[in-house]
């Protein structure tokens, strides 16, 4: 409503390679901006080896596991989702010592039956035991949120210090 009222108004826009200027009813205002072409691009995390998952399940996996995730705890552990990835199932834990939510759903579309596909190395021989890592809360909540198409799939790569979700379109690494 806000942006509509502005563009309603006698409001001009200054621009081009220098801070943008807005003038508006006697108020004006500068926006600076950077060229994102001047920003070197994020190094990706190797995607060799990954779980394939349903976006909507897991979606619903984390919004149903995320509700008991402590917001408040000094204990770190308390403050993200659990995520075990077994050869048939992945697990998703998460507690805020009072309460737990579990959820389950099984891997899509991947060989083996959910086993770790391509030619990276499985989760254990990067350093995370048994197949586990900690998925922290803000970043499940991200996650929940970026994938909107209930159907494709979702790639998830552990490494020692990040999972990376990806869809071939959209990237997240949590670290």
């Amino acid at each position: 409503d806000l942006q509509m009222r502005i563009l309603a108004s006698d409001t001009t826009r200054a621009g081009g390679r220098a801070p943008i200027k807005l003038k508006s009813d006697g108020s004006t205002f500068d926006i600076p901006w950077a060229d994102p072409a001047n920003f070197p691009r994020p190094a990706m995390p190797d995607m060799k080896a990954y779980h394939a998952v349903n976006a909507g399940k897991l979606r619903d996996a984390i919004q149903r596991t995320i509700v008991a995730s402590d917001s408040e705890n000094s204990r770190y552990a308390l403050h993200a989702i659990a995520i075990e990835f077994g050869s048939e199932i992945i697990s998703f834990v998460a507690t805020d010592g009072r309460r737990a939510c579990v959820a389950g759903i099984r891997p899509s579309g991947v060989e083996n039956g959910g086993a770790m596909v391509g030619s990276g190395v499985a989760i254990e021989e990067v350093g995370v035991a048994t197949g586990q890592a900690l998925l922290p809360q803000r970043a499940a909540a991200i996650v929940a949120r970026a994938f909107t198409d209930e159907e494709s799939e979702v790639r998830i790569s552990v490494t020692p210090n990040s999972m990376v979700f990806t869809d071939g379109t959209t990237t997240i690494v949590a670290r």
